[in-house]
C-alpha cells in the first residue's frame, strides 16, 4: 500500500466536477457556460431518461448508435435531457424561460462533454491554419473562367 497517497479534498472534487467551457454561440461570440459531467446510467437510475428512450440511451452509452436507423426525435430527446442535466450556469431552465434554444452543435458538444469531459470537446474545436503564410498559397487557383 502506498502511504504517500492523500485523500482528495472536497475543494479538488468541486473544481474537477464543474468546468467553465466555451461553446459556439448564436453569433460570432462564444457561449461561455459552467457545466458538470453527468452519466447516462445515473440519469437512467434517477428516472430522468424516459423508459421509451432507455434502449437508445443504452446504445449511446455503448457507442452503438446507428444514425440511419435511429429516430431523430429520440436523439433530440436524449440530447435535451443531457443538456438539462449538464448545464449549471446558465441553467437550461433559464435559457428556456428566455425563449433561447440551444443550437444543434451546442447540444452535441454538451453531450460529448457529459460523457468524455473536456476531451470530448476536442473533436469540435479545430483552429484554422494561417492561410496568409501557407507555402502552397500559390497553388490556389485565381479567377474562375
Amino acid at each position: 500500500m502506498n502511504n504517500n497517497l492523500q485523500v482528495t479534498s472536497m475543494e479538488d472534487i468541486k473544481n474537477s466536477f464543474m468546468k467553465v467551457i466555451e461553446l459556439p454561440g448564436w453569433d460570432e461570440k462564444p457561449f461561455i457556460c459552467k457545466v458538470k459531467r453527468v452519466g447516462i446510467l445515473g440519469l437512467a437510475q434517477e428516472g430522468k431518461i424516459p423508459n421509451t428512450l432507455m434502449s437508445l440511451a443504452t446504445d449511446m452509452f455503448n457507442k452503438k448508435v446507428d444514425p440511419e436507423s435511429t429516430d431523430l426525435n429520440d436523439m433530440i430527446a436524449i440530447f435535451d435531457v443531457m443538456a438539462q442535466e449538464t448545464l449549471v450556469e446558465p441553467n437550461y431552465e433559464d435559457l428556456k424561460n428566455a425563449s433561447i434554444k440551444l443550437t444543434d452543435q451546442q447540444l452535441m458538444e454538451l453531450f460529448s462533454f457529459s460523457q468524455q469531459g473536456v476531451n470530448g470537446l476536442k473533436n469540435f474545436h479545430h483552429k484554422s491554419k494561417d492561410t496568409d503564410n501557407n507555402p502552397n498559397k500559390s497553388d490556389v487557383g485565381g479567377k474562375t473562367e
